[in-house]
């Protein structure tokens, strides 16, 4: 479903609440998704079809 080039990283919020999904490249920083917690698992085997 996403065509990424770069790796897919992912950043924990300072409350742990949520999941900020984002794929960095040359010079870009893409902001793919931001779900809560319980939900990041469902969107990453989502993300990865």
């Amino acid at each position: 479903m996403l065509d990424t080039l770069g790796p897919l990283y992912r950043s924990q919020s300072m409350f742990d609440e949520v999941r900020v999904f984002y794929d960095v490249s040359e010079n870009t920083v893409e902001i793919l998704a931001i779900v809560p917690k319980g939900a990041a698992d469902e969107w990453l085997e989502e993300a990865g079809k």
